[in-house]
């Protein structure tokens, strides 16, 4: 006995006449869907010269092998026991299986993770001003937050890059709130985000700041008289 698999082909064919209906009369949309996956495309991991490499091993995190060296202008970085070796224009791939390989007699696990990073700097009114080596696929603010984040009170909006001196985006700020990467704002070694320290505190700004400062001051006494009794005992 044959079965027969009834098909509403009348259901099938008005939905995909309404489908190509609609990509005839918005084309933007193919247009955009391209332009979002090339703008969150994996780019290549090279190394370029003036940015760094940042070594980990998973596998051995007391080695004194792993840090942050920077590349010069000829392409080159100072790495431990290797000495100074081409890095520059090489892959990633290129330089983990190289210094896997001369590394070997010193690790327990060959598995050597070498990162492209780039040096920028993180300025104003954040916890720890300074140059820092985020990788150029972070996303802004967490590179922001490796010098320890905002410090209340701040305004996006007022955030600025900065290269030479000179404020180069305009739309840094919206960037940040779009989830945007370093890579994807234009933001290279030697620039600089800049957070502004606010000119004037109003009131209600300030309480929560004078809340942390007492919050700050009672635990001080705390530690120190719990110290002291200590002491006396």
């Amino acid at each position: 006995m044959k079965r027969t698999i009834k098909t509403d082909y009348p259901r099938i064919s008005a939905k995909l006449f309404a489908f190509c209906l609609a990509l005839s009369l918005f084309p933007g949309l193919t247009g955009f869907a391209a332009h979002a996956a090339k703008e969150r495309e994996v780019p290549r991991e090279d190394f370029l010269a003036g940015d760094a490499i940042r070594i980990v091993i998973p596998a051995d995190t007391g080695s004194v092998l792993k840090g942050i060296y920077p590349i010069d202008g000829t392409g080159m970085a100072d790495l431990p026991i290797t000495g100074r070796v081409v890095i520059a224009g090489k892959n990633r791939q290129n330089i983990e299986q190289y210094l896997a390989g001369i590394w070997a007699p010193y690790l327990k696990d060959t598995h050597v993770q070498a990162i492209p990073v780039i040096r920028v700097a993180i300025m104003g009114n954040v916890k720890t001003p300074g140059y820092y080596y985020p990788s150029p696929d972070a996303v802004i603010y967490d590179a922001i937050n490796l010098a320890g984040g905002p410090l209340l009170p701040f305004k996006l909006e007022k955030t600025s890059h900065l290269r030479a001196g000179k404020n180069i985006n305009d739309e840094l700020a919206r960037n940040i709130s779009q989830g945007m990467t370093l890579r994807e704002a234009g933001i290279v070694s030697g620039d600089e985000i800049l957070i502004p320290v606010p000119e004037r505190i109003t009131m209600k700004e300030a309480i929560p700041l004078v809340g942390t400062a007492l919050a700050i001051v009672l635990n001080a006494m705390t530690i120190y008289f719990l110290t002291a009794d200590r002491s006396r005992n």
